[in-house]
């Protein structure tokens, strides 16, 4: 629980005043979770998500084991993807 706390406060609506200053995947946030309980056996219960700042987009990925290899396929996999389906560059 101490990992969890935090030393100040957020205020509230701080975080739009510099959301507009992003276009579409330029400013993408990466969150790795896990222990999942309820998963199927194929994974292990790790997953990271990507979420675009502009557009709010999100994308979940299973993951294979907890290493920096597997993480830069899938964050190359994805980068691929963006550039393909939504013809723009991640900056």
């Amino acid at each position: 629980m101490k990992g969890k706390s935090t030393k100040h406060r957020h205020i509230i609506g701080s975080r739009l005043k510099y959301q507009n200053t992003y276009g579409p995947f330029e400013y993408i946030h990466s969150d790795l979770f896990g222990s999942v309980t309820g998963v199927s056996a194929i994974y292990p219960n790790y997953f990271i998500s990507f979420t675009d700042e502009a557009t709010r987009f999100r994308w979940v990925f299973p993951l294979k084991a907890k290493s920096a290899d597997v993480i830069y396929n899938i964050f190359d996999t994805l980068v691929r993807q963006i550039q393909t389906q939504f013809n723009a560059k991640v900056l």
